[in-house]
């Protein structure tokens, strides 16, 4: 099993309606495969304390 660091833009996660927060044991698929999200990042990637992107750890 391999981690792999992902970056999802926080504008794409609110517009897909996704229900709530990110959390640890989610699914993201990443060229077709189902990966778990094992951490998320929300702190650095901010501008000015705004959230621009989630840093995940993902495992396959």
């Amino acid at each position: 099993m391999a981690d792999r660091r992902v970056l999802v833009l926080a504008e794409d996660v609110e517009a897909s309606g996704w229900p709530g927060a990110l959390r640890k044991g989610d699914k993201v698929v990443i060229r077709g495969r189902v990966s778990n999200i094992q951490s998320i990042d929300d702190d650095r990637r901010r501008v000015a304390g705004v959230l621009i992107a989630y840093e995940l750890v993902v495992r396959s």
